[in-house]
């Protein structure tokens, strides 16, 4: 996970609001702040509601194969279908071909929030600007020459999802028995994610690969169980940490607010542990079910795929009434702000 989600889920309680919370996504940078500014300022614009409809539904229709993956490989499995298996993995194909242009697109874009110094240090009087313009040139050049923007995406991600690519019709075509290669060389081209990121991600995807291919060919007599350590440890740890922090960094500000209308600090941090939890549940649970199924008990691997379901589901319902909230009520207009400043302090 990166440090960034990581700060992310840090701040979480801190927001008094859903507006706070929408401000927030919008200046942490990276994808999540470019993807929420991007959407928000679309969904604000005088386009019309159809146009803006028309958007919400392609988006629907483009993430739509990400779930359809897990569902058709269960279905597979389960002996629904005949299809082969590289027909199964059209879906996952089908996202990776829609994602790399999206990647490629995002390594040109600047990310406003990092490595621009423009909001750092106080602010500089308007006195002698004329005199000191040249300075001001010369000194902001070279701290961009030290410190020049980085994107939102590097190169290095669309490495790895084309190495993911190439995994994915391996895999596709080792089952469908068209190639005969040890499980470790048809799960290679996973591994070559170490060499542009050397995160402890990297390392435990490694790891993972390694272990999976080595049971597959024979060569490990562990348990699913420990096989699958590397993916299921680190989520059990999210599962319990994640909660619990952001109950207690509830509770940390709610200290803060002395206000007679605020909610109960115990009500509210309980709120948000089942809600977090809730949302990892739906997030790690596939992983977890999976080594149930495969170690200890026997069920339907399309119960595998309900927390996914549920968690799409969900994220859909949720994005389309902010989308419509968005399109049919929008930002504040420049007036409305300027009255409400000149409600609250007065003219000047």
């Amino acid at each position: 996970m990166s440090s960034r989600t990581l700060r992310t889920m840090q701040s979480l309680g801190r927001q008094s609001s859903l507006a706070e919370l929408h401000g927030e996504a919008q200046n942490s940078g990276g994808f999540i702040g470019y993807l929420t500014t991007t959407v928000t300022d679309f969904f604000t614009s005088p386009h019309s509601a159809c146009i803006k409809f028309a958007v919400v539904m392609a988006g629907i229709a483009l993430t739509l194969p990400a779930i359809l993956f897990p569902v058709f490989v269960s279905l597979k499995i389960e002996g629904h279908v005949h299809w082969t298996w590289l027909q199964t993995f059209i879906p996952l194909f089908i996202v990776t071909v829609v994602l790399l242009p999206v990647y490629m697109l995002l390594t040109q874009i600047d990310n406003p929030k990092v490595g621009n110094n423009d909001d750092d240090g106080p602010p500089v009087s308007n006195a002698n600007t004329d005199c000191h313009a040249n300075d001001t040139a010369v000194l902001l050049a070279a701290s961009d020459a030290e410190n020049p923007p980085q994107k939102i995406m590097t190169w290095g991600s669309v490495f790895t999802l084309l190495c993911s690519l190439v995994a994915h019709i391996f895999i596709a075509l080792r089952l469908d028995g068209h190639l005969d290669w040890a499980w470790l060389y048809v799960l290679l081209p996973y591994c070559f994610v170490i060499l542009v990121d050397r995160s402890s991600s990297s390392v435990l995807q490694v790891l993972q690969v390694v272990f999976v291919a080595e049971k597959l060919d024979g060569a490990l007599t562990w348990s699913w169980l420990v096989v699958l350590l590397p993916t299921w440890l680190p989520l059990a740890v999210m599962l319990i940490v994640f909660p619990i922090g952001a109950a207690f960094a509830v509770l940390m500000f709610a200290g803060d607010d002395d206000s007679p209308s605020s909610p109960t600090p115990w009500c509210f941090a309980t709120s948000v542990f089942l809600g977090v939890f809730s949302f990892f549940a739906l997030v790690t649970g596939p992983q977890l079910l999976i080594v149930l199924r495969l170690q200890y008990l026997t069920f339907s691997t399309m119960w595998i795929c309900v927390p996914w379901i549920i968690m799409y589901s969900v994220v859909v319902v949720l994005a389309t009434l902010a989308v419509l909230i968005l399109a049919f009520h929008g930002k504040p207009t420049a007036s409305l702000q300027e009255n409400t400043l000149t409600s609250d302090y007065g003219s000047v």
